[in-house]
């Protein structure tokens, strides 16, 4: 066997394993189903409220640009928090 005919085996050989590869991955990938989301949760207490009605980590500050307190610098942001079934 030449040297030529060793590299056509060595990418004839690339080429099975990567369309195998592909053909395995193709049927787990389609039977995953999209996740249902549900939100924004809302925070109807404040942080540290006895009651806990209030997303894990979540903040008083107006993260949009601070338009309820003027002192607070402008984030550009706003943090929704949602479950994911």
């Amino acid at each position: 066997m030449g040297r030529d005919s060793r590299e056509l085996v060595k990418v004839a050989l690339a080429a099975c394993i990567v369309l195998g590869v592909t053909a395995l991955a193709t049927p787990a990938a389609a039977l995953v189903p999209s996740p249902t989301v549900i939100g924004p949760i809302p925070a109807n207490a404040p942080p540290g409220d006895p009651s806990h009605d209030y997303p894990q980590l979540a903040t008083p500050l107006d993260l949009r640009g601070a338009i309820s307190e003027p002192s607070l610098p402008a984030v550009g942001g706003v943090t929704y928090k949602c479950i994911y079934e």
